[in-house]
């Protein structure tokens, strides 16, 4: 008896060309017995695949026959194959072998990992259901036992529109319960309305169960409630409108409150969505079937109900969750909160009129709001609406509070170090600051002045403008707080660098002032990180002369010497600087420092080379000579002083 591999075979029915006499001849004179070959499986998946010869297929299966028990073939497999590729004349010759239609894939199969699906299943998880095939296995049996939850959520998931229409419109004929039903009528036997529903709906393979769950609790209602993307909620829409009306012809009610493993329902999840669209389905419905009361209050696993889910999106939908909470006595749950916060700090994201909504339900149904709860970044409502720069909500948020005696929170920082006053002076915001200190105030509330954030900014820091400053420095006095003036940002910034940047003279003397009045010393030669800029070098790049001497008088009073050769990251220091800006008198202002303090200035480039800033002063001399530049003596004045200079050096 000769035995022959996949390979052998595959290639013996390549070379004949689906001759099927060769291979009987080919089988009788080798003795071939194909219970020898324990890949015969997958010999038949590939003759399918290749659409062999339906003649050659039929005549292996029938020389298997006698030794089938021997075989552990996947013939549900072969089926499901046959149907992917639109080979109905295999899958008829499997049906009327061994398989049947209402098999799942991992029948006979001990692979673990196959997940168990029927027909319909598998061919929409792969993508392949098309109207072709679907009406070949409805054709096999006209009930709608493979017309399971899991097929229908997988539809809607995948967006496929027109095959889940093709399987609500088709037409389902169970003989079975058609018959019992005519005997129970013959019969004469008695059942209640609840009896018959429940008959109706267990027994009845011509309607299909569109109530019926997932593993995952999942239903066509709520799935189509949650695979939501805007570009596509035309067809979400479509399906939700397809599932009701399939659901009113066949006087099925659709379960519009029920939950899946984590909790959502289709209110909520639809809520949720932004979709007002289908919203408003759920709520027609609902009125429609007077049994059915929406629930607005129920929580999920993450703690989302719909009413918090409103205020995260648009006005709309808040009004449209009232209106039918009004019609039909329910008060809405508006203060329960989960990691995103609450309703009021949702509100509080999507501008005043949503506050003001939120406000009014809550007056009205005698509830207090919580103006105090955080999310999980620690942002809240108050602090919200400084963060979005919205005074007039600012001043929503302290009448209320004043009105129902609660007492805003000032000072709490969130994740991120934020705090309202930080928050208001880095928005450059003058009214928003006097606002807060006037409640705090009021309210006995000390603010903080120097608290950080994450990156190092504190109030002082951050001010831009002189007016902010003086604020700031006004109520540190009245409240008896020292400022401190040198703290570091995380880049190494700090006020008197970062005021000279901005080149405002008036907040350097403030500050200076303030220093000396409180026995502070102005850090006055510290680098930032990042580039190495240092107050004097600054200062001379913004080529303000007047900003040099404050700084130079300040450190002489203070006995500092500045830093007058340091180099940033690019090798630039304040003599280059000032020699590039052809600015005399700074050159002149520098030099004198020099000679006051015996300090030797840096005249040698990154190798070494001697007088390289007179070499710039010359260069610079020659080029606006040939742009006839009308600072011919400044030029020629600014040699003779470096030169002098390196002369006494």
């Amino acid at each position: 008896m000769s035995k022959i591999n996949n390979e052998e075979f595959i290639e013996l029915i390549k070379n004949n060309n689906n001759n099927l006499e060769v291979i009987k001849e080919f089988f009788k004179i080798n003795n071939i017995k194909l219970k020898q070959s324990n890949q015969l499986e997958e010999i038949l998946l590939y003759l399918i695949k290749e659409k062999v010869s339906f003649n050659i297929i039929q005549y292996i299966l029938k020389q298997q026959q006698p030794h089938q028990s021997l075989l552990t073939i996947n013939y549900t497999k072969l089926l499901f194959y046959s149907i992917e590729n639109n080979n109905f004349k295999i899958a008829n010759l499997l049906l009327n072998h061994k398989s049947q239609i209402y098999n799942n894939n991992n029948n006979n199969n001990n692979d673990k990992t196959l997940k168990s699906q029927n027909i319909l299943e598998y061919l929409t998880e792969n993508k392949k259901l098309n109207t072709q095939n679907l009406f070949y296995i409805l054709s096999i049996k006209k009930d709608t036992r493979l017309i399971t939850s899991q097929l229908l959520c997988k539809l809607i998931e995948l967006k496929n529109f027109k095959i889940l229409k093709e399987i609500l419109e088709y037409q389902y004929i169970d003989v079975p319960f058609i018959i019992n039903t005519i005997l129970i009528y013959k019969n004469k036997i008695k059942l209640s309305n609840k009896e018959f529903q429940k008959y109706l709906y267990t027994t009845n393979h011509g309607i299909i169960n569109i109530n019926e769950k997932t593993e995952n609790g999942y239903f066509p209602l709520l799935k189509a409630c949650s695979n939501y993307w805007y570009e596509d909620r035309d067809k979400y829409i479509k399906i939700v409108k397809l599932l009701i009306e399939y659901a009113n012809k066949n006087n099925i009610i659709l379960k519009l409150n029920e939950k899946n493993d984590n909790g959502d329902y289709p209110i909520l999840k639809s809520v949720y969505n932004n979709d007002i669209e289908i919203v408003k389905l759920l709520m027609k419905y609902s009125n429609n079937n007077n049994n059915i009361i929406l629930k607005l209050n129920d929580k999920n696993k993450d703690g989302y109900y719909p009413f918090l889910g409103a205020t995260c999106n648009d006005i709309e939908m808040v009004k449209l969750l009232i209106e039918y909470a009004n019609n039909n006595n329910i008060v809405l749950k508006i203060t329960g909160k989960n990691y995103n916060g609450c309703p009021l700090l949702m509100a509080a994201g999507n501008g005043i009129k949503m506050v003001q909504l939120v406000i009014e339900y809550a007056d009205k149904h005698h509830i207090i709001l919580e103006l105090n709860e955080i999310d999980r970044y620690g942002y809240f409502p108050l602090l919200r609406s400084i963060y979005n720069n919205d005074m007039d909500m600012v001043k929503l948020f302290i009448e209320y509070a004043d009105k129902h005696h609660i007492l805003l929170e000032l000072n709490k920082q969130n994740k991120y170090g934020l705090y309202p006053l930080l928050k208001s002076v880095y928005n450059n915001n003058i009214k928003m600051v006097q606002l807060l200190m006037e409640y705090a105030d009021k309210n006995n509330i000390v603010l903080k002045m120097n608290d950080k954030n994450n990156i190092g900014y504190y109030p002082l820091l951050s001010a831009v403008h002189i007016d902010m400053m003086k604020l700031l420095l006004d109520y540190a006095s009245r409240h008896h707080i020292l400022l401190k003036l040198n703290e570091k940002d995380e880049d190494g910034d700090y006020p008197l660098l970062r005021y000279i940047s901005n080149n405002n003279i008036e907040m350097v003397q403030l500050l200076m002032e303030y220093a000396n009045n409180n026995n502070i010393t102005l850090e006055c030669n510290e680098r930032i990180y990042n580039n190495q800029w240092y107050p004097l070098l600054k200062a001379v790049m913004n080529n303000n002369i007047k900003m040099v001497q404050l700084l130079m008088e300040y450190a002489d009073k203070n006995n500092i010497i500045l830093k007058i050769n340091e180099k940033n990251k690019n090798g630039v220091y304040p003599l280059l600087v000032a020699i590039n800006n052809n600015n005399l008198e700074m050159v002149q202002l520098l030099l004198e420092y020099t000679y006051h303090h015996n300090i030797i200035l840096e005249t040698k480039d990154k190798n070494n080379n001697e007088l390289y800033s007179l070499l710039k002063a010359m260069k610079q001399t020659n080029n606006n000579n040939n742009n006839n530049n009308n600072d011919d003596d400044d030029d020629i004045e600014m040699m003779k002083l470096l030169m002098e200079y390196a002369n006494k050096k």
